[in-house]
């Protein structure tokens, strides 16, 4: 990308600044808070510090070498913190940025790049993916201190804003680095009690702070008074305990102060982003979650993690077994590792602060946290993440630890290879020659098998019959196994956890674990044990059979309005039937049969046969989608 180094700011009385706003997505106010505020601050933060360092039992160096993130100070400390919030400058600059005529806040924080001690880069990622609500909203940057382009200050991709929202950013997996080709990077160093205002929707980063100083930085997060609330896109922020309110009404609670005017916000009805995703098997969503259950399950104790690592023979305990198990062989290091998490976590529990960086969790799953995960877990890897893989995903990590990876590199490939079970979701679209491509489904098996996985691949795309022998006797030494996915792609999770039947097919050493890992199917749901090409023409007959229905009552629907009658009555004579009881595909006036799976499946299956005047081919003939607009027109 090609970099610049910002110099131009605004007086927060300029209305100009809006303009330059709405058009780059940021813009810098120059000394929007007073030399009292920013003093003030810096002399409770510093206290605070020293407060919650002796709380801890701990030296302030080694607090602070630890701990950089302090959340909802106006709430627990008051004083200073509380006027940034309720004083009508932080506030008012984010709705007018916004053209809105109030605004709430969804929490503040303070963020201290340290020069010393445990310092990282926060990668590109977007405000709006980590909030809990389904509209953009502002961030409001306002340092204490002077930052210089060596103090880790913000970076911005310039009208990134205009680009829409993408799915969460794990801190602790790779970073994004892929940009348009004509995106420009503005680096934006600022004087203290300078504001940066961020759209939400903003690509931002700041690097390691190089300089001589700390960086503390103030960050107020706004929202629009009648944002709505959805804890299903981000499942794990901690403002989702203390929302006062359902899901999808208004975000209120005490936690949440609301100013200026209230007025309605429309919703669009989509989505703001896909959901939170978790690619690795440890992630910042959920890093604390994993660590305090290995360390319980080593120790075999049920206590908190403070108490386990405030613990000499606990901790002795954890030592001995990483250094048995040959996770690593410098006792201090493990013991170093130990500690630092023993502050994260007594932090958090005790004030609500931690480390953004979350190092400490990196650095012990550097040394032995990822072996230990690998010894102790049952990991169940998704190798493609679309309707299907999602849907897969979300349901198998309500079971077991659950990691992804998708065909555009999306996740880490080592995790599917430590995974006991790789579940293959990967499309298998159509051929210009009526056939489905597995050649996604082929390059997995070939990586997997090139790699040594020692797991059992279990394929979920649809599939050419034949591909499953293909693979075994292609890669005789990969333990495969088949059980196709019949869920409806705008129900896929739904679907996927409630089926109508499992079908598989495998080699009789792997059935009992298959069955394993779908034992969360409800035991009424029949298992289908058959053949490879059995289940491979079993899923293609299925989508046949849909489209078979679709296109009857496309040829009822026809007949009646030959004789001006309404044929809704007429297929309900036929669906009332005891033998049928389903309106599903027998409801006219909804068009031919259409979608991503049901033509080519549909295509695929005719393509097998060699009666060219079969019904299969004949429903290609009469019932697809394209073909009923072009025979009702003439009708």
């Amino acid at each position: 990308m090609k970099q610049e180094v910002n110099t131009m700011k605004f007086e927060k009385n300029d209305p100009d600044y809006v303009d330059f706003f709405e058009e780059h997505g940021w813009v810098v106010l120059k000394g929007n808070l007073s030399s009292k505020a920013i003093q003030g601050g810096l002399g409770q933060w510093a206290n605070l510090k020293k407060r919650y360092a002796d709380e801890m039992e701990l030296s302030l160096t080694e607090y602070e070498n630890e701990v950089s993130q302090w959340r909802n100070l106006w709430h627990t400390e008051k004083g200073y913190f509380r006027d940034l919030i309720f004083t009508p400058v932080l506030h008012e600059c984010a709705w007018t940025s916004m053209d809105w005529e109030g605004a709430r806040l969804l929490h503040d924080h303070i963020i201290c790049k340290p020069h010393k001690g445990h310092n990282d880069k926060i990668p590109w990622h977007q405000d709006s993916m980590f909030w809990p609500i389904n509209s953009p909203g502002v961030s409001t940057w306002t340092p204490f201190l002077d930052v210089t382009l060596e103090d880790g200050c913000l970076e911005v991709v310039d009208r990134s804003h205009l680009g829409g929202c993408s799915s969460p950013v794990d801190f602790m997996a790779k970073e994004k680095d892929e940009f348009p080709e004509d995106s420009v990077q503005v680096f934006l160093p600022v004087s203290a009690g300078d504001t940066v205002m961020l759209h939400s929707l903003m690509w931002h980063r700041s690097s390691p702070n190089k300089g001589n100083h700390d960086r503390p930085v103030h960050i107020g997060l706004w929202i629009h008074s009648d944002s709505k609330w959805r804890p299903d896109l981000v499942d794990w922020h901690p403002v989702n305990e203390h929302v006062e309110a359902e899901p999808l009404e208004r975000l209120e609670g005490e936690l949440f102060p609301s100013f200026g005017t209230l007025n309605e916000l429309v919703d669009s009805g989509k989505d703001i982003h896909g959901g939170t995703i978790r690619h690795n098997s440890i992630s910042m969503y959920d890093a604390s979650k994993i660590v305090a259950q290995q360390m319980k399950t080593i120790t075999d104790s049920d206590q908190s993690l403070p108490t386990i690592l405030g613990s000499e023979a606990l901790v002795q305990t954890i030592v001995e077994a990483t250094l048995r198990e040959g996770f690593c062989e410098d006792p201090e290091q493990v013991k170093e590792a130990l500690k630092r998490l023993e502050i994260s976590f007594s932090a958090y529990e005790k004030h609500r602060a931690r480390n953004v960086y979350n190092s400490a969790y990196s650095n012990w799953w550097k040394i032995a946290g990822h072996r230990w995960h690998t010894h102790l877990q049952k990991t169940v890897g998704v190798v493609g993440l679309g309707s299907v893989g999602q849907a897969a995903l979300s349901t198998f990590s309500e079971h077991f630890h659950t990691v992804g990876f998708d065909i555009d590199g999306r996740g880490d490939w080592d995790e599917i290879l430590a995974s006991n079970l790789a579940v293959v979701c990967v499309p298998t679209n159509a051929t210009n020659d009526a056939q489905l491509d597995v050649s996604h489904v082929m390059n997995v098996a070939e990586k997997l098998a090139a790699d040594a996985f020692s797991g059992l691949m279990i394929v979920k795309s649809t599939l050419q019959p034949g591909t499953m022998d293909a693979i075994n006797e292609m890669h005789p030494s990969l333990r495969v196994a088949y059980a196709p996915e019949f869920l409806r792609e705008k129900d896929a999770l739904e679907w996927f956890q409630a089926p109508d039947r499992l079908v598989y097919s495998c080699a009789s050493p792997d059935e009992q674990m298959l069955l394993e890992y779908f034992s969360w199917i409800d035991e009424s749901v029949p298992r289908i044990r058959m053949k490879h090409l059995e289940a491979e023409l079993g899923k293609l007959a299925h989508n046949a059979y849909i489209a078979t229905k679709v296109t009857f009552t496309v040829e009822i629907e026809r007949i009646a309005d030959l004789f001006g009658v309404d044929p809704g009555p007429i297929m309900e004579t036929v669906w009332r039937d005891r033998r049928v009881m389903d309106p599903a595909h027998l409801t006219p006036r909804l068009g031919g049969f259409a979608g991503k799976c049901v033509p080519k499946d549909t295509a695929a299956l005719a393509n097998l046969d060699p009666d060219k005047e079969s019904l299969l081919h004949m429903l290609l003939k009469r019932g697809s989608d394209e073909v009923y607009h072009e025979r009702m027109k003439d009708s």
